[in-house]
């Protein structure tokens, strides 16, 4: 991750991303943004949201209560943190991780997020810091899954099979026998 910097970013122009953001079971608590609004309104500073920023947009990283408080206010401008990242899993590692304030996530929720992580391919020691929690609930709240292939794992295992001369189309080799029955 690297920061860009604070700035007052345009929340019109702020994308809310459905599945980038960590909250699976609650989604945004009304009476949250509610509260955030009455304080803004009365005066009171928030530290900024998060924003990444991808192909010239600003999807929401962090902040998601009080970029709603925000709008409600009417107001057109809100401070955000501008980052760049290298993909969407380092923006659902980093979205889980800043939400360290506020309204904490569920254990359902925490479970959720470690499992779909884990398919994804990140470290049992990596869930262990995001979550905050022991490697023994780590390892039953991922026990039987399986991981994610990775594209370029996907591709090279492809690549492997054609040079053993499986056809694209069938699966099978030249001469029509298949990897199954040699």
């Amino acid at each position: 991750m690297k920061v860009l910097g604070i700035k007052d970013v345009q929340v019109s122009k702020i994308e809310v991303i459905q599945g980038l953001l960590p909250r699976v079971e609650t989604h945004t608590v009304e009476d949250k943004v509610e509260e955030y609004k009455e304080a803004m309104s009365l005066g009171s500073e928030f530290p900024p949201i998060t924003v990444w920023l991808k192909n010239n947009e600003y999807w929401l990283i962090d902040g998601m209560h009080r970029l709603m408080a925000t709008k409600r206010l009417g107001r057109e401008t809100i401070k955000a943190e501008v980052v760049e990242l290298k993909d969407m899993l380092e923006a659902k590692v980093l979205a889980i991780t800043k939400n360290k304030h506020g309204l904490p996530l569920t254990k359902e929720e925490k479970r959720l997020l470690c499992q779909s992580l884990y398919m994804d391919g990140i470290e049992v020691s990596e869930l262990i810091k995001i979550f905050n929690v022991s490697e023994r609930t780590i390892y039953n709240w991922t026990s039987g899954l399986k991981r994610r292939e990775k594209p370029e794992e996907v591709k090279e295992k492809a690549l492997e099979m054609r040079k053993q001369g499986y056809t694209r189309a069938s699966g099978k080799r030249a001469g029509g026998r298949t990897k199954n029955n040699f």
